[in-house]
């Protein structure tokens, strides 16, 4: 599957969810388009806010190294700005020119975070979504969590999670995106257990990390859990038995009732998952 086609029907069920989730009923979607452009539109991500959502995605209408575009979807699934507003031109870099978006509601704005070749930047956005100033850095150098960076808001605090050269890594930032706590590595490669992705969620008002291996040794475990504190203390760190090595490193990451997790991946062509108790230890697994 292109990358068109992707943004084409993640378009589509980003509005229908949008609509549903917001309680109205569904509106047709025949022809809709995140923005007339050229290129390829692809890697978006949509984060709901006080009355409405924000859409960022990555844009290569302008050149193959990309550039990030945002724009707002209203109550009734609208789009305000179909050609989508730029805030980061294209820029090359080691994690394969400007890269994906994350995004997070904070209570009162958006806040956007991207790589490119300087580092992590980030901007804040209205909830009307108009910029709030310009893009600034919050991370450069080996430990910038760049690669697959994810924003988790929980209360005041600002959780940013991404692999950095070093290991799985987090920083965090207050909700107006300074730096309160700078980038920190939570678990480090190793020839044995490279890590691949690292997960976050907000586990009854503490904060579990997921890191995960994708092919890790014999002896090696594929996830670590990592609960932490809001001033980011660790409060423990648990191995995580996985029943089905080699899964690809394509996993996500939820909270349930009562402070269960589950994890899925893609596994010889099925979906398998873990559901943890507070993020401590494995209770059960299945594949469908």
């Amino acid at each position: 599957m292109t990358n068109r086609s992707i943004c084409f029907s993640l378009a589509s069920c980003l509005l229908l969810a949008a609509t549903l989730s917001l309680g109205a009923g569904p509106i047709p979607l025949s022809g809709f388009e995140l923005g007339p452009a050229k290129g390829n539109q692809s890697s978006a991500t949509i984060s709901a806010g006080a009355n409405g959502f924000l859409v960022a995605w990555r844009d290569t209408r302008v050149a193959s190294n990309g550039e990030i575009r945002i724009t707002r979807l209203d109550a009734n699934g609208a789009v305000t700005n179909p050609a989508g507003i730029l805030i980061s031109a294209s820029d090359s870099t080691q994690y394969g020119g400007t890269t994906q978006p994350s995004v997070a509601w904070t209570g009162e704005r958006w806040l956007v975070a991207f790589a490119t070749a300087s580092g992590l930047s980030i901007v804040a956005v209205s909830a009307d979504g108009n910029l709030l100033g310009t893009p600034h850095l919050i991370a450069s150098g080996n430990l910038t969590p760049g690669y697959r960076h994810s924003l988790l808001a929980v209360g005041e605090r600002v959780f940013v999670t991404g692999i950095s050269a070093g290991g799985a890594t987090f920083m965090i930032l207050s909700a107006l995106g300074d730096v309160l706590a700078p980038p920190r590595v939570v678990e480090s490669h190793s020839n044995a257990r490279p890590i691949t992705a690292i997960h976050a969620a907000n586990v009854n008002g503490e904060v579990l990390l997921l890191d995960e291996s994708a092919y890790p040794c014999n002896t090696c475990p594929a996830f670590v859990a990592h609960r932490f504190r809001l001033d980011g203390v660790e409060i423990s760190r648990t191995p995580v038995t996985d029943p089905a090595k080699n899964h690809f490193g394509y996993s996500r990451l939820g909270t349930l009732r009562d402070g269960y997790v589950v994890v899925g991946w893609k596994q010889n062509g099925s979906v398998e998952y873990l559901m943890l108790s507070d993020g401590a230890a494995s209770v059960s697994s299945s594949g469908t």
